[in-house]
């Protein structure tokens, strides 16, 4: 042992990293990341984790997509940084931020000091309690001279050197006993910092607990939604039949009230290191409030909680939109056939660049330069007559045609929807004798719908019937809209655009034939203000666009 000191500067010399810890040791947690909104000079906003700051540029991670994005100052009108997590929540939406959080915990690794040292075993201070198990594996490093600012004398970091890799072979509630696995670069001594190297386990997201089943379907989109985020940002989620598989075992219904014991012996079960559990609370107006807690598996932690209102369905039966009501005719079971032979697309539109449509309201639709798509987000829709939308320019009397698009539905309320299809020049759905040919995502009373809502130039005008269908929100849908003239027959089928699996397919015959000036593509805005609860939005990603039309008849 007397050579040890010796042999540590050594290795210092040779293998020195810098490091930044804290203060007053190892186990004292890093700052949480702030979060920002970045307000941009055309009127949008980012909800951001600022990562750096440049003099013309700022690095900052989009809470709502969770994609890194480059900002030019010169774009930026302010920043108003140390946003609430209220604050945060109302502009990202709970799933986004929770993915953020769940994200921000997972990267932070156990870490604890070298209790004593023996000659077959070193004892660390990492125990149950900070979800080390039998088999994980630690470093040890040394941390060195440390590092102050010449101007203030604060602590900058110290000069870190790695002694050696254990494995973990006992484990207590605050203890845990570990045997090396590596060459010792040199002496192992108390106090030298410990690690843990593993990768974090799966997420496990339990099902919301509920006053009401007819809040069933609303709190299944909620858990949906996060699941969908935590996926997208690089989270490991337990899979959904091995978490049934468990709840079943323990005859425990997925709507129920668990307590934190409960929450514990279920991510155990899954092998999770932190179960995401919530519950849905009914309040006043036809609003709710979804209680979101993040709990560490093993010792009950609370890692993260959060909440949100939301738009409920109903606090009592209300009538359909008449947008959603049956209407009369013939409803066959697929997308409209015909005979016409499309060619080449007439109109084809991927949004790589700025596509310069004509939009209304720059607030509500825009283009998202990062992500190559045109975005949509409505809030308090209360008026209508909003649109983003090309002109093609095409007499469209008589004419067959097939429009396809790519549609990415994040955020749906009751009674609020993402669509996009074929307008005419007054682009507004509600006139009567109004030529439109479009689908649209929403949420009603039945739960989660795709429509196919229309209107000709003989004043026909209907929504097919639809069953409620268990569509994704943050999930890429590939939908096909054709019009076939000489049979009169309108139709659409969605597909999941990835995998290609059939989402639905509904077609209505009688329709057309539609007025000249329907040639305008876009999304035009929605207006059932009336159903919806305040505060209420849609919000989705257009890519993709291809029009193809068939002869002038």
């Amino acid at each position: 042992m007397k050579s040890g000191g010796k042999l540590r500067r050594l290795v210092v010399i040779a293998s020195l990293a810098l490091i930044a810890t804290a203060a007053s040791g190892a186990q004292e947690k890093a700052p949480f990341p702030t979060i920002a909104q970045v307000v941009l000079e055309d009127g949008r906003s980012l909800v951001a984790e600022v990562l750096q700051e440049r003099q013309d540029v700022l690095e900052v991670l989009d809470i709502k997509t969770g994609v890194q994005v480059t900002v030019k100052r010169e774009t930026v009108k302010k920043v108003v940084r140390d946003l609430s997590q209220e604050d945060a929540i109302k502009w990202a939406g709970l799933a986004p931020y929770l993915a953020w959080r769940v994200k921000q915990a997972e990267q932070v690794k156990p870490a604890g000091q070298v209790v004593t040292v023996t000659p077959t075993a070193v004892y660390t201070n990492l125990g149950e309690a900070d979800g080390i198990e039998v088999k994980d594996r630690v470093k040890v490093y040394h941390e060195g001279e440390a590092l102050t600012d010449p101007k203030t004398g604060e602590k900058l970091g110290s000069i870190r050197s790695f002694i050696a890799e254990l494995e973990v072979t006992e484990v207590q509630a605050k203890l845990s006993k570990a045997v090396r696995t590596t060459e010792v670069e040199s002496d192992i001594q108390r106090g030298d910092t410990v690690e843990l190297v593993r990768a974090r386990k799966a997420v496990a997201v339990m099902p919301l607990s509920i006053a009401k089943r007819e809040y069933a379907h609303i709190a299944q989109a909620v858990v949906e939604d996060w699941t969908t985020a935590l996926v997208k940002r690089g989270v490991p989620v337990v899979e959904r039949a091995q978490l049934d598989r468990v709840l079943l075992e323990l005859g425990l219904q997925q709507t129920g009230l668990m307590d934190s014991d409960t929450t514990n012996k279920i991510g155990k079960l899954v092998g999770a290191y932190a179960v995401l559990t919530g519950t849905l609370v009914e309040g006043v107006q036809g609003r709710g409030t979804v209680h979101a807690r993040l709990l560490k598996t093993g010792t009950g932690e609370v890692l993260v909680a959060a909440s949100e209102s939301i738009a409920l369905s109903a606090t009592e039966k209300r009538a359909l939109p008449a947008a959603a009501q049956p209407i009369q005719g013939t409803v066959v079971p697929s997308v409209a056939t015909t005979s016409t032979v499309f060619r080449q697309p007439a109109f084809k539109e991927d949004f790589s660049k700025d596509p310069k449509w004509q939009m209304s309201d720059r607030s509500r639709f825009f283009w998202r330069s990062q992500d190559g798509v045109l975005a949509v987000n409505r809030v308090n829709i209360n008026g209508g007559g909003n649109y983003a939308y090309h002109d093609v320019g095409i007499d469209m009397s008589g004419r067959s045609f097939r429009l396809e698009w790519d549609v990415l539905p994040q955020s749906i309320d009751y009674a609020c929807d993402v669509r996009f299809g074929l307008y005419d020049t007054g682009l507004n759905t509600e006139v009567k004798g109004a030529s439109y040919a479009q689908v649209y995502f929403t949420r009603e009373d039945r739960g989660l719908l795709v429509l196919l809502d229309y209107g000709d130039a003989q004043g026909h005008a209907g929504t097919p019937d639809s069953s409620p269908i268990q569509f994704s929100c943050n999930t890429w849908y590939h939908v096909v809209m054709q019009h076939d003239a000489s049979t009169r027959t309108l139709g659409a089928q969605v597909t999941v655009r990835d995998t290609g699996q059939p989402l639905t397919s509904i077609a209505v015959s009688g329709v057309g034939p539609f007025a000249s000036d329907m040639d305008r593509v876009g999304a035009s805005d929605v207006r059932k203000a009336k159903y919806q609860a305040p505060g209420a939005q849609a919000s989705g990603w257009f890519d993709n666009v291809q029009l193809w039309l068939g002869p002038a008849g």
